[in-house]
């Protein structure tokens, strides 16, 4: 019951979103909208999808790497794990169950997480920065509502300085050992002792921070991971018939990201088409039930393609659907 109760407020928002959406839309021309669709584009979305699956499986390696050598396979399969525990499940527990998952490869739980919150503060920095380089550099479709690059500036400052943070925290370990001694110490000595385990696992899933050249190598690949991954909306665009480039894509898939921060029911369904609607509509003024298809249509492949793929990866690890499903540190 309480675990419910948690995971309401993301239902109830992620509902109230989708109604918004459709209320203004008829089934009919939402079938007209699909029967319109072009599905050559969609062969190019499966391919992008699936070729940025393994890039993103590659960068959690190298991220891992200097805390032990796994597979790339390996970390392809836990990713598409990761992927499909975060269609059945809110608040992004594929993320902590990707994480959890490393204990079958000899990794701790606390590593492991920390690795998957590392690369999501990287991708988080890395999408604020290319979002005001399109701000600064590029001519958009549309001037973007004051209210939006306001939330962009908040989310780029709070990510700034928590990657600032780890850095100091990855540096100055001994700094924050001490620290952390003095606020335990009227507490019993295993509670010292565990606090001091988790701190060191915690500063040892961060340590490729320590590694410069390492780090930048990670970043140019998530810069390429997100640069690519931009041609799936990009396609679907074109799919749709809606006469936008590259760069609006682009705009669409840094907001979508963004907003995922946001707790909602799975696969972000809701949430997912109200930003679509809310830049394609009210901003650039496509016409609603196509952008409501597009919205669907796009959020659809995504939650069918990686599901699929996180089962198969699920029976070739051999991990049954309890196991994933702890996801406790």
């Amino acid at each position: 019951m309480k675990k419910l109760l948690r995971t309401l407020p993301g239902f109830i928002l992620s509902a109230i979103a989708l109604w918004l959406v459709l209320k203004e839309v008829s089934f009919d021309e939402l079938v007209n909208s699909f029967q319109k669709m072009d599905l050559t584009y969609l062969f190019l979305a499966l391919v992008v999808v699936a070729i940025n699956l393994f890039s993103r499986a590659f960068r959690w390696q190298l991220v891992l790497r200097p805390i032990r050598e796994i597979n790339l396979i390996a970390c392809f399969r836990l990713t598409s794990i990761g992927y499909l525990v975060n269609n059945l499940l809110p608040f992004r527990m594929g993320d902590v169950a990707k994480g959890t998952l490393l204990k079958r490869y000899n990794f701790s739980m606390v590593e492991g997480v920390a690795t998957v919150f590392l690369e999501r503060v990287l991708d988080t920095v890395l999408l604020i920065l290319l979002f005001c380089g399109l701000l600064m550099a590029v001519d958009l479709s549309i001037d973007l509502p004051t209210e939006i690059k306001n939330a962009g500036m908040l989310v780029g400052i709070v990510t700034f300085s928590m990657l600032f943070f780890l850095f100091l925290f990855v540096r100055h370990k001994n700094f924050f050992e001490n620290k952390l001694l003095i606020l335990l110490k009227r507490f019993p000595s295993k509670i010292v002792d565990l606090g001091n385990s988790l701190l060191e696992k915690v500063n040892t899933g961060f340590v490729s921070l320590k590694h410069p050249g390492l780090f930048c190598y990670v970043f140019i690949v998530s810069t390429g991971i997100w640069l690519v991954d931009a041609l799936v909306p990009f396609f679907f665009l074109k799919a749709f018939g809606i006469g936008l480039d590259y760069k609006d894509a682009l705009v669409l898939l840094i907001l979508i990201a963004i907003s995922s921060i946001v707790p909602t029911a799975p696969g972000m369904v809701g949430v997912f088409q109200y930003v679509c609607v809310l830049y394609l509509t009210d901003l650039l003024n496509i016409e609603r039930s196509v952008s409501v298809s597009f919205s669907l249509a796009w959020n659809l492949f995504l939650y069918l393609f990686l599901t699929c793929i996180g089962i198969l990866a699920l029976v070739r690890e051999r991990i049954s659907f309890k196991d994933v499903f702890k996801t406790r540190l």
